[in-house]
């Protein structure tokens, strides 16, 4: 109730132009259809599929899906890394502009509502941050993401069960390969019984490599959990 009184006192204005945004979303018209839209992708990891502009299977999946394996069942990755999405995200992780977090919510919530025909999780988990990055950030991006999301489908969140128990090297410096050995054994799940038989939608900011996504759903698949989801905000090329 409070926050529906809030937007119909306070107008939706664009993060980006500071015109009038879009009703409930801080993008206005001009800047939401400049953003680089990830329609055509991978159902299992939302990489982009080239060529796919005439007839396109929605559960369609890249050579990397077919040849490998993954215990992430689907991926809802609406947009590209690509201006003014990078932007967006730089600015909400490193110059503490937690406005940008509202938006990312809001987008990821709506690429989840245009799915017709798939079941909603049960539960929604943020992708975690080691305790030492979180006292020198002063917030998780991905918690403030899936918070937005979370309203927007009302679907409760757990911010109790994934935690991050290494604080390994930042996985924007590495590689691929590396990024899959140094996020190896970084997270644990707690409170196993909160989610033992039910679907589960990871949110995070962006999708790279998919090594964090994959690593904690391998740890969420051996806790008990039937399937689980991959949203993100923005997916790496």
């Amino acid at each position: 109730m409070f926050y529906g009184l809030y937007n119909a006192v306070v107008p939706d204005i664009c993060c980006l132009c500071d015109d009038n945004g879009l009703p409930g979303l801080d993008l206005c018209a001009a800047c939401y259809n400049f953003l680089p839209h990830n329609n055509d992708c991978c159902y299992q990891c939302a990489a982009p599929l080239p060529g796919m502009t005439t007839i396109f299977d929605a559960r369609a999946k890249c050579g990397r899906c077919l040849a490998g394996y993954s215990d992430i069942d689907q991926a809802i990755v609406p947009f590209l890394y690509r201006p003014p999405v990078d932007y967006m995200i730089k600015k909400l992780k490193f110059s503490q502009q937690t406005k940008f977090s509202r938006t990312s919510g809001e987008l990821i919530a709506d690429a989840v509502i245009r799915i017709e025909g798939e079941e909603r999780p049960d539960v929604i988990l943020p992708v975690p941050v080691h305790h030492d990055r979180l006292v020198q950030r002063g917030y998780n991006q991905a918690e403030m993401i899936a918070r937005t999301t979370a309203r927007r489908l009302e679907t409760p969140v757990l911010n109790n069960v994934l935690t991050r128990t290494v604080q390994r090297l930042a996985q924007s410096s590495l590689s691929a390969r590396e990024r899959e050995k140094n996020i190896k054994r970084a997270f644990a799940v707690t409170n196993k019984e909160k989610i033992q038989g039910l679907q589960v939608a990871i949110v995070d900011d962006v999708y790279t490599t998919g090594a964090t996504a994959r690593a904690i759903a391998t740890h969420l698949k051996r806790a008990g959990v039937t399937q689980v989801s991959l949203w993100a905000f923005a997916r790496t090329p």
